[in-house]
This record gives C-alpha cells, sequence and structure tokens, in this order.
C-alpha cells in the first residue's frame, strides 16, 4: 500500500466496471478486476462504486474479509477523513417485547423475530424457494412421526450430553451454519458463540459470518466450533481461507456444503427492491464451484486439511452410502439448504428413514446430522431416534438473536432442550444414547420413501450387504434368478461393439504374420539384401516391433488420463502413419523406422482394448467375449498371409508390388476402428472414478441388463465400483511415471507378479518362434517351396483361429487356471516329439520324422491357441486392481515386448546354430510354468473384477480363488434348482 491520500472527489471519478475503486474503512481499494469474481456479483459493487461502503460492507461482512480476497496491490491508499453522517436512532418495533424468559416456544421467538427484522434481513433469513413446499415440509413432517412411551422407567435423572463428531457438548442440539447474522443483531455471531459456551453447544461458524473467525470463536471459550466451507471457483482463495482456518485450534471439523451450488429462485428475495438484496445475496450461492465431484473434491480438500470433513447437504441414501467411502467424511449434515435450494425436495427426517430402510450400515459408520424444520424438543428426540446424533438449527437461532441478541439465542436453545428432557422423561428414555426406532412409529411416512421396485429381496440383500464378500454371494443369486437374457437388446449392442473392438486385435495379428509370411517372398528379400535363412538383419526387421511395443507400453497410463476409447482411437491413428512410411520404404532403416512407428502406435490401441472391455463386459461373459478379442488375432493371421500369398500368386511378376500391397492392407482394420471408436461408450469403471456415476449405471444398465436401469445386477455393479474404485488423483506430470501403486501392498505384489510371469509366458513358451520363423523351421525339415511354405503359413493361422475361438468359450467353463495348466502341459509333449523328429530328420534324414514334425509343430499351434490366446490380454487386466490397471497393462506390455524381443533377435541365429536343441530348451521351460500355474496362478472366472480385490487379500490367492470358484458353482446350482 501506498501512503497516498485520496479524496471523495478522486474517489467519485472511478465509478465504471471498467475503472472501479471503493472505498471501506477508510482505505481505497481497485476493485476492477475484482468485479466479475465477486461471489456476490458485480451489480452490488457497481452500486457502491466511487463511494465510502463502509456501512455497507460492514453490516454483513468482517473486515478480515478484504485480505482474504484482494490482493495487496488492489490496495491504492487512504480516504481523506470526512464527517461521517451520525445514525439516528434505531425505528421503534411494532410490537412490544417481552422479558425474553417468559418467551415459550420456538413459533412464539419466530413471531417476535418476524416483527423485529428490518425488510432486508426479513427477505434473506425467512424466503424459501419458488412455492416453499420444501420450507414448509421441514418442519410439517415431524407431526407424523408418533412416539411410544414405556412406563415404568426410573428417569429422575435425564441426560442429554453426547458427543459430535468426538467432542463432548451437553445438548444433542448444534447451531447450523447462517450466513450474515448481523443482519439480525449488531453482536451477530459473537452472540451466538457466548450463548453456546453458556451451554457447552456446538456451533458452526457460516463461510460468510458477518464476524471474523477469531472474534467468534474468543466470544465462546466452552463451545465446540467447526467451520462451514463454500469451495469458490477462486480455489486458490479457498486454499489460503483453509490455512488460516488451520490456524485456530478451537475448529475441530471442516463442513464441505453441497446443497446450494446454484442459486434457488427466492421470490421473497426478489420482491425486495433493495438492489443490495437482489444483487447480495449470499456468496455462496452464486460463487461456489459448481464442478465438484466425490474424488477430485474431496482428494483436494485432504491435502488442504488435516480436520474432519462433514458433509453437508446429503440428500439420498445413494450420496449417504458413497460417502462411506471416502474415511476423510467422518460425518454427514442432511439438509436441504433449509428450503432455500430446490423445491419439493425430500425432507432431512425422509433422508434419515431411506438411509435406515436401504442401507442402515451408514448409521453406525458416519455420524449423521439432521438439519432444518425443527421447532419442539420432541422433534429432536424423534430425529435422534432414528439414528441422528445432532439436530441443527438455523432460522430458530438468528430469530432468538433477532429478538434479544445474546439471551434470546441462549434462550431458543433452552427451550429446546427443557422440551426434549420432557419428552425423553414421558417415553422412558433417561439418556439420549438410549433412544432407538422402536421409540418412535413412523409408519405414516413410509409413503413418502421411495421404493425400490422389481424384486426386493434382492435389491435389499444388494443395498444392504456389508461389503464385497458379501456381493460374491449375492451376484450369484442375482444371476440364477435374475439372469439376463443374453440375446436381449443390449447385449447384441455389446456383441457388435466388441466386434469393432476386435479389429484391434485383427491388425495386430495381421502384423505378425505378415512378416512372417513375406519374409519369404524371394522379392523382398532381394530388394533389402536379406539372406532366405536370415541373419541379424533379419532379426532387427522382426524384433524392432517388441521394441516399439516396449516403448508404447510407458504411455499406456494415458488411458486413466483422457480415457480408454480416445487411446485406442489415438494408437489406430498411428498405425495408419506407420503404415504408409513401412510401405513407402526405400531403404530397409526407413522400413525399420516405419516398423517401430506402426508397432509403438498399435501397442497403445492394443493394450486399451482389452482393458476397455474386461471393465465393460459382464462377468459372466467375460472370458468368452473379452477373450474372444486376442482369437482375432488369428483372423489378422489368415488375411495376412492370404494376402502375401495370392499377391505371390498373381503380381510376383509385377516387381515389389508382392510385398507392397500387403503393407498398404494393414490401414484397413485400424482405419474402420477410427471410424467408429468414438460413437462408443467409456469403460464404466473409468466414469465412477471420474465421478461421473450416472454415466456408468447407465452404461452397466444398457450392456449388463438390457436398458433395466432397475435390475439388482445394476445396483450390485455400482455398489462394487463405488466400494472399491480407488484412482490416483495426479498432482503433476511425475505422478504419471509413480509406480509404487504396483509394489505397496502385499496383495498388489502377488497381481504384480502374476500380471508379469503370464506376459512373459505368453510370448516365451516356444509359440513367437512357430509363428515368426515357420518358413524357416519348415526349411530346417526339408520344405524349401514358397507356395508350399505359404500355404502351410495359411493352415497354421486358420488352426490357430479355430482353436482360439473354443478356447475363448472354454476357459468361462472349465476355467483360466485349468485350461492354462493343461494345455502348458500338451504344449510341453508336442514340442518335445517336434524336438525329436527334427533330430530324427536332420540327423539322418527321415522323412516320416518330417511329416510328422510337421503335424506336431500344427498341434502346438492349436494348444497354444486355445490355452493362451484368448487369455493374454485378458488374465494380466483382470488379476490387477482399478487404480493399478492402467500401469500393470503398460507392463504387461513392457515384459511381452522383452520376452518377444529376445525370441526374435534370438530366434533365427538360435535355430541356425544348434536347430533341434532349441526345442529341447523349450521342453523344460514350460515344465517349469505349468508348476508355477498349479501353485500360484489364481482362477478368476466367473468373479467380477471387484470380487477379485478380496481374493487377493486373502494369505493364499490361489486357495481362496479356487474354493470361491466351488462356492459359487454350488450357489448357482441350488438357484436354479429352486427356480
Amino acid at each position: 500500500m501506498t501512503d497516498r491520500k485520496f479524496s471523495l472527489t478522486e474517489l467519485q471519478n472511478h465509478r465504471t466496471k471498467d475503472n472501479c475503486w471503493i472505498a471501506i474503512h477508510n482505505h481505497v481499494y481497485n476493485v476492477t478486476e475484482f468485479l466479475d469474481n465477486h461471489p456476490g456479483g458485480k451489480a452490488i459493487i457497481l452500486r457502491h462504486a466511487g463511494t465510502d461502503a463502509t456501512d455497507a460492507f460492514a453490516e454483513v461482512h468482517p473486515a478480515e474479509l478484504l485480505d482474504e480476497y484482494l490482493t495487496p496491490q488492489q490496495l491504492l491508499g487512504q480516504l481523506n477523513q470526512v464527517p461521517r453522517p451520525k445514525k439516528g436512532p434505531a425505528p421503534s418495533m411494532t410490537t412490544s417485547t417481552p422479558r425474553i424468559s417468559a418467551i415459550l416456544s420456538i413459533a412464539e421467538m419466530e413471531r417476535l423475530a418476524l416483527a423485529r427484522l428490518s425488510p432486508k434481513a426479513l427477505a434473506y433469513y425467512a424466503s424459501g424457494t419458488d412455492d416453499e413446499i420444501t420450507k414448509v415440509a421441514n418442519g410439517s413432517i415431524f407431526r407424523s412421526i408418533l412416539l411410544r412411551p414405556r412406563v415404568f422407567v426410573d428417569c429422575t435423572h435425564c441426560s442429554l450430553s453426547t458427543t459430535i463428531l468426538g467432542n463432548r457438548v451437553s445438548l444433542p442440539i448444534f447451531i447450523a451454519p447462517a450466513a450474515m447474522a448481523k443482519l439480525a443483531h449488531p453482536s451477530g455471531e459473537v452472540g451466538i458463540a457466548a450463548a453456546c459456551s453458556n451451554l457447552n453447544a456446538l456451533q458452526i461458524i457460516s463461510k460468510n459470518a458477518s464476524i471474523s473467525v477469531a472474534d467468534i470463536v474468543r466470544a465462546g471459550p466452552n463451545a465446540v466450533f467447526g467451520w462451514q466451507l463454500y469451495v469458490l471457483k477462486d480455489t486458490k482463495a479457498t486454499e489460503r481461507t483453509l490455512a488460516q482456518i488451520k490456524a485456530i485450534p478451537q475448529i475441530k471439523f471442516i463442513v464441505l456444503t453441497l446443497d446450494a451450488p446454484f442459486p434457488g429462485k427466492r421470490e421473497a428475495d426478489e420482491r425486495y427492491k433493495a438492489a443490495e438484496v437482489a444483487e447480495g445475496a449470499p456468496p455462496q450461492v452464486w460463487g461456489t464451484e459448481s464442478a465438484l465431484t466425490w474424488h477430485k473434491t474431496l482428494t483436494w480438500l485432504c491435502l488442504h486439511t488435516d480436520l474432519p470433513i462433514v458433509l453437508k447437504g446429503i440428500q439420498t441414501h445413494e450420496d449417504a452410502y458413497a460417502a462411506t467411502k471416502f474415511p476423510a467424511v467422518k460425518g454427514i449434515i442432511l439438509s436441504n439448504h433449509g428450503g432455500r435450494a430446490l423445491d419439493t425436495t425430500n425432507t432431512p427426517i425422509q433422508v434419515l428413514l431411506e438411509i435406515r430402510k436401504f442401507c442402515p450400515q451408514v448409521v453406525g459408520q458416519l455420524e449423521i446430522l439432521v438439519d432444518g424444520g425443527v421447532k419442539r424438543g420432541s422433534d429432536v428426540i424423534k430425529a435422534l431416534a432414528l439414528g441422528a446424533k445432532g439436530v441443527g438449527l438455523g432460522r430458530a437461532a438468528l430469530y432468538g438473536l433477532a429478538v434479544g441478541g445474546e439471551e434470546g439465542v441462549h434462550r431458543s436453545l433452552q427451550i429446546l432442550a427443557d422440551e426434549a428432557v420432557t419428552t425423553m422423561r414421558l417415553l422412558g428414555v433417561s439418556s439420549v444414547r438410549n433412544l432407538r426406532p422402536y421409540h418412535t412409529a413412523a409408519q405414516a411416512l413410509e409413503c413418502f420413501i421411495m421404493d425400490k421396485a422389481k424384486d426386493d429381496s434382492i435389491l435389499n440383500e444388494v443395498e444392504n450387504m456389508e461389503s464385497i464378500e458379501n456381493s460374491m454371494e449375492t451376484y450369484a443369486n442375482i444371476m440364477a434368478k435374475h439372469k439376463p437374457n443374453p440375446r436381449g437388446p443390449g447385449y447384441i449392442k455389446m456383441y457388435f461393439l466388441a466386434a469393432a473392438v476386435f479389429l484391434c486385435s485383427t491388425m495386430n495379428g495381421f502384423d505378425s504374420s505378415l512378416m512372417g509370411s513375406i519374409n519369404a517372398l524371394p522379392n523382398y528379400t532381394t530388394y533389402f539384401n536379406l539372406p532366405e535363412n536370415g541373419n541379424a538383419s533379419t532379426g532387427i526387421v522382426f524384433a524392432i516391433f517388441q521394441v516399439g511395443q516396449m516403448c508404447g507400453a510407458l504411455f499406456i497410463w494415458m488411458t486413466d488420463w483422457y480415457g480408454r476409447t480416445w487411446h485406442i482411437f489415438f494408437g489406430c491413428l498411428g498405425v495408419c502413419v506407420g503404415t504408409i512410411v513401412t510401405a513407402q520404404s526405400t531403404r530397409l532403416p526407413m522400413f525399420i523406422a516405419g516398423r517401430f512407428l506402426l508397432s509403438f502406435f498399435a501397442t497403445c490401441a492394443h493394450t486399451a482394448a482389452p482393458l476397455y472391455l474386461v471393465e465393460l463386459v459382464p462377468a459372466a461373459y467375460r472370458g468368452t467375449i473379452a477373450g474372444m478379442y486376442n482369437t482375432f488375432y488369428n483372423v489378422g493371421s489368415v488375411f495376412a498371409t492370404s494376402a502375401v500369398y495370392a499377391c505371390h500368386k498373381h503380381l510376383a511378376h509385377r516387381g515389389n508390388l508382392d510385398w507392397r500391397l500387403p503393407l498398404w492392407l494393414q490401414m484397413v482394420c485400424p482405419g474402420l476402428v477410427c471410424l467408429v471408436i468414438k460413437f462408443y461408450p467409456e469403460s464404466p469403471r473409468w466414469l465412477v472414478a471420474k465421478d461421473r456415476h450416472e454415466e456408468a449405471r447407465a452404461i452397466i444398465a444398457t450392456y449388463h441388463a438390457n436398458g433395466d436401469i432397475d435390475h439388482p445386477l445394476v445396483a450390485l455393479q455400482m455398489r462394487e465400483m463405488l466400494a472399491t474404485v480407488d484412482v490416483e488423483h495426479v498432482a503433476s506430470w511425475k505422478d504419471l511415471f509413480d509406480l509404487r501403486v504396483l509394489v505397496e501392498t502385499r496383495s498388489s505384489r502377488y497381481r504384480l507378479m502374476l500380471n508379469v510371469a503370464f506376459s512373459w509366458f505368453g510370448q516365451f513358451s516356444g509359440n513367437n518362434i512357430v509363428s515368426y520363423y515357420l518358413p524357416i523351421m519348415l526349411s530346417g525339415i526339408g520344405i524349401t517351396d514358397t507356395d508350399t511354405k505359404l500355404i502351410l503359413n495359411i493352415v497354421y493361422a486358420v488352426v490357430g483361429w479355430i482353436s482360439s475361438l473354443i478356447g475363448a468359450r472354454l476357459h468361462d467353463v472349465i476355467g483360466r487356471r485349468k485350461m492354462l495348466i493343461m494345455t502348458t502341459a500338451g504344449m510341453t509333449v508336442c514340442l518335445a516329439i517336434v524336438a525329436a523328429c527334427a533330430a530324427g530328420y536332420t540327423e539322418y534324414g527321415n522323412q516320416t520324422a518330417s511329416t510328422v514334425s510337421i503335424v506336431f509343430i500344427f498341434m502346438f499351434g492349436a494348444i497354444f491357441a486355445c490355452g493362451f490366446t484368448p487369455m493374454q490380454p485378458i488374465y494380466p487386466a483382470e488379476v490387477v486392481s482399478n487404480k493399478m490397471r492402467a500401469k500393470a497393462m503398460g507392463t504387461f506390455k513392457l515384459t511381452a515386448g522383452a520376452a518377444g524381443f529376445l525370441n526374435t533377435f534370438v530366434g533365427p541365429i538360435a535355430l541356425s546354430n544348434i536347430g533341434y536343441w532349441f526345442y529341447v530348451f523349450f521342453v523344460f521351460w514350460d515344465t517349469f510354468e505349468m508348476t508355477f500355474m498349479y501353485f500360484l496362478f489364481v482362477e478368476t472366472k466367473g468373479s467380477t473384477l471387484e470380487e477379485l480385490d478380496i481374493i487377493f487379500e486373502a494369505k493364499n490367492p490361489r486357495k481362496a480363488s479356487v474354493e470361491a470358484a466351488k462356492a459359487r458353482k454350488r450357489i448357482i446350482k441350488q438357484g436354479r434348482d429352486l427356480v
């Protein structure tokens, strides 16, 4: 601040929206840039622009608020002292006020206050939204709840003492946050704090209090204080305020207010023509951030406060349940903003009854406070009996303040306390701790509580599950009694959706077999000067694909940032670019660079696609539908080998066209995916992680329940996802590469071990040697004709495709673990026979051994395709948790790329130098794989992703998964027998 002084005349020259000055407490401020950020709107400031607005400001705001919202640069100097007009005597009251002690009820206190309040205060305090139906219902609803007195109970000593958020208070009645208390009485919030201190009561200080927080807490040494938070659009200003609150030890918890993100239509305010009311309503209504979400907001808030968090404005049992999933949230306030936000909403008592009906466990997990409509001590007792820990006073406290300042607030609290004690004695209850629902009769309100239609027994089972462990049995019951029709419209949509996503796998298979076939073409090897039996350059051409795959895996975290479908889209678009570079190559380095680009972007799409399917497809069909994804790898193989064979037969005489045209065909599948993928829905689990719950619910209903939003399966899936979703919120770019989530617990380390092991096994079981180097292997056993090699390549791909389709279904029938163990044993036997036959042909020229070798090479491919191909991208995604999945799939691709690189680079050298002994190595290695799977692999068949979270927390996850599979099979069988 400068020492410059301004005259009132100078101040009056700056009163436009482009040049706006204002004086408060003899300081001059340039508020031009603040106009658009003022929580109460710019009109109220412009109305006082160029003037000394001290009186208007001080009436509703503490002086400290200036430091919170305005920067030091905006303070220009001081206003020359000018004589201030003396205020005349206060207008006489329209009615005489009796002694405070003579007031007998809250209703009487309200009548006196309404006659005393100024028109401005009256319009603000007493108004409700629209037709004020909710405002009226907040109070009248209590009349429908009856009490059930008991006799022969000693109630000589009756105590209202309790604890709220761990703080001992003498009353279960608290002062709810109410803004601008100085409109009611000059003592404002200080008078309320002093009254609370006398009674050892709780006061929640409004964010928009008219007196500073420090002055308020000083006035109430024996009171307990919470502080109301509105998150402003300028979050930095909110963070500064939180830092100030952190330094005030008397504040015991933060009340995050959520019930007024937008202004309601309060007609009494609008009828009051004074501009400061019409445009200067409480700042929180106009200035709060409207884009608050569960994970984002609560994660942010936890970074800026260590205090317990209470959520104010809960109006449904669904939100009450969701609040239990955040450890920092210790309580909720059932409130509809005093009927000042949305009219015709539930009253707090209705929400409390809804919670008791659909998720009663919330009552024991969170402290529930009720705010709204209380006018009698019996109302307080009714709310406490139904599960509330405390009951709030808003208008009643302000009315008491208006009538008698501190003494009036004290009297309002005392009236309710005395009435509550009388009610308890007549009920036969000596302490609020002993109040129970059976002390009330609230059946008359049943018709006002939402009704969960359909099969109530199943829905109640879903709503009342205590944990995900219970959901395993619940899921089995639903599938036994209410299994959705797999030929219904939603499932048909899912099949078409999956078919398009399968093209990402077709794209990957096309390339893998394409190079194996092209490598057999004389025109290709001659053009790039490559020997027929391969060399280091041949290995680099193949291995660069694995290098690109490993690099692409480093960016899989982006699926958590902007979604699964966008990652698939950009990946397929990049494949098209890589195809152009490869097909246009004139030199080997350019060809290798094109293959790197193609592999890099194919990895992005190929990794996100199965992740997307695993998160979208219902658990009952995940093995079949998601498992079929990788079977289309073989479709790509068939297309590639067939295309190369056709081009060689008909275009070999056209120079290089016989190998360049198949390269161009690589654009077909990714091009089709680019055209359709953005018309598809996002992963529901990703949407839940982004707090887009209703979108996720609609997708689950469409694709899991054929559009039936009320199907119990929808409720179960949403409940499980809300209970287990745990997504890392990125504070900086460095967090994107923070891999601690993969190893932070024993469970996560076990999951990572399975992910890495299966990734390696899927590429290092002898399969890559066969698929990439089949033509070279055929040469090694005496088959040298190019056409014969190409035809056998096609047959190998077709056999693999058929086998993988069969395997996709068998994995959902037999189970993942059993299938993998059995097929690995079969692969070991096949490789042992191939090695023996290859040795017989190599050493003795035995033609029969050559023929047998070909048969078992094809049998090996069929067995591998049946067991491994459907699960290669699915099992690694199943075994990791939601928050691990994106990074773990990156690890999967890195591991698979490393194994594939080792295979494809070393393969031709090993085949050239040690021949059939290379097959012998894989016989021993596959035996090790089979043993590893038997003792450590987890069965994932039939379990939802959330249920697998529980299995991995067991001491022996492998054993727990096998027992869970047996139990599920037994429950489903029993359910079908009952049906």
